[in-house]
């Protein structure tokens, strides 16, 4: 289900898309952006995404099965370098653009 702003911009696009000469709904839409993107962007902008929905939670939980003393450091090591890369923001704050998703700026 999309939310904010990814709504508001699927229905301006879906209908800027109608413009009588096209037959397109919304999952086509979607499916369409979808498979453009991968083909696209997505090898690019595949590190930006994972960063941005980093869960540390659920990598220290992982790290902390690691039998192998050695490994189990370096992946507490990770997980500490990317601790509070993605803090979440305050209730009252409005999102910010890369919590919106991309900026047209973003996307070459």
């Amino acid at each position: 289900m999309l939310t904010g702003s990814a709504k508001e911009a699927h229905d301006k696009m879906l209908e800027e898309a109608r413009n009588g000469k096209t037959s397109i709904n919304s999952s086509r839409l979607i499916n369409w952006i979808v498979t453009d993107y991968f083909a696209r962007y997505f090898e690019r902008r595949k590190d930006a995404l994972c960063k941005a929905h980093f869960n540390e939670r659920k990598h220290l939980l992982e790290a902390m099965k690691i039998e192998d003393p050695e490994e189990r450091r370096r992946a507490l090591q990770e997980a500490a370098r990317n601790l509070g890369r993605s803090r979440p923001r305050r209730k009252n704050a409005p999102p910010t653009a890369q919590e919106n998703g991309a900026t047209n700026d973003e996307i070459p």
